[in-house]
This record gives C-alpha cells, structure tokens and sequence, in this order.
C-alpha cells in the first residue's frame, strides 16, 4: 500500500530544488525568476530599488561580466532592470546590503567615469577579492552576487534565450543523447 506523500509549499519545494542543483543559485534568485522577475521592456522604465546613478553602475557593470561580442551583452538584455527587481524584492537583506554597499563603493571609485578597460581591471580586483572574501562569509560577496544576478538575469531575458541559447517556442521530441554540434552548436533555452 502507498503512504501519502506530505505536501510541501513552495518555498519549501525551492529551497530543495536549489539543494538538488548543489546551491549553484541562491534560493533567492530561483525565487524571483519564478515569480516572473525579468528584465522589462517598457520604455518608461523607473528602478524600484536603485538610484538612476545606481543603474548607470550596474548597467555598466554587467556589460563587463557579459560584454557585447557577436552575440548581444547584459545591456542589449536590460539586465539592470532585472538585478533592480531582484533587490527591489527578493534578496535578503543580508544579501541586499552586500550589493547596495558594493554598489556604494564603485560610485566611490567613479566606476562609470572609468574607460572599459579600467572598468576590466576593476571587475579582476572585484572578482580576485570576491574569491578570498567567499570563503569566511555567510553572505555572498557584492562580486558574486553581482555576477550571479547579470548571468541569470541574461539568459532569462529574451535576448538571451533567443539569440544566444537555441530557441524553439514548440519543442519537438527530445533526443537526450546527441553531439552538441547537431544540436545548432549552442544550449538550449526551451
């Protein structure tokens, strides 16, 4: 005979889904994209949570973790309208302040002012820094946080998924096991 399988609610069911994925996303941001947290194309556009000089550093910031190569960057993506979202109401404060201060330093730094290759050299020191200060932190580093919130605000924007993941709006079968050049080369969104 069968037992009942306890129901659990959702935080419960993402908090294990993150565990299953080994925490390669923190809960907070597999909670926002379910939400339906994505970047917005609206012209009109006012961030909830950041200064317009704030979305001038982290658009910034974003190209140089996804620059525009032959395939469009984190700003083509309107990745800053996603990472305002998720400070605006899924981080943790703990993780919300992590950012805000990290953000409060690159203004510090005239971060925006910088050419793009002293913004690369700036975004080495962070991510060097972000390597030592994971280890003895409960709180991600500003850097990580930063980088993990432009990658996943990227490839769920459509942008991302269309034009750099393959995309087909109306799956076929599936075929587990095939080379990856058959595949169209690329990851799949869909």
């Amino acid at each position: 005979m069968k037992q009942p399988l306890d129901k659990i609610n959702r935080r419960e069911a993402i908090q294990k889904a993150s565990k299953i994925m080994g925490g390669a996303l923190s809960t907070s941001l597999v909670m926002g994209v379910l939400a339906g947290c994505k970047a917005d194309a609206v012209l009109d556009w006012r961030p909830e949570a950041l200064t317009p000089k704030e979305v001038l550093i982290v658009a910034a910031l974003a190209e140089q973790i996804l620059p525009e190569t032959s395939t469009p960057g984190a700003r083509q993506a309107g990745v800053e309208r996603f990472i305002d979202s998720m400070v605006a109401g899924y981080l943790p404060e703990a993780e919300r302040n992590a950012f805000m201060d990290g953000l409060a330093s690159l203004a510090e730094r005239k971060f925006t002012g910088k050419t793009p290759e002293e913004q690369h050299v700036m975004v080495t020191e962070l991510a060097e820094e972000a390597r030592q200060q994971e280890q003895d932190a409960d709180t991600k580093p500003f850097f990580l946080l930063a980088k993990e919130m432009t990658v996943l605000g990227f490839f769920t924007s459509e942008v991302g998924a269309t034009q750099v993941l393959n995309y087909d709006p109306i799956p076929g079968d599936f075929q587990g096991c095939m080379p990856l050049d058959e595949a169209g080369g690329k990851t799949w969104a869909t």
